[in-house]
């Protein structure tokens, strides 16, 4: 259905990134132009671990969700 919308902008959050090149479609090269990958970390202990992940796969367009905030993230 997102291949098949390119009039829509799709928000896809998940807490396990580690799991993301497992599930691309065939065609995803560097990513769907309307497809928004997102990353959730909820301290700094999984984004040390999720980020250098999220930051290495294609993917067009991203953004970070520090949620549930359990404590302070250094994203720097």
């Amino acid at each position: 259905m997102i291949r098949q919308r390119p009039d829509l902008n799709f928000l896809i959050l998940t807490k396990r990134i580690d799991r993301f090149l497992v599930e691309l479609p065939s065609d995803w090269g560097e990513g769907y132009d309307n497809v928004n990958i997102g990353c959730s970390v909820e301290n700094q202990q999984m984004a040390n671990y999720r980020l250098p992940l999220f930051l290495s796969y294609p993917m067009r367009r991203r953004f970070v969700a520090c949620a549930p905030l359990l404590g302070p993230i250094d994203l720097s």
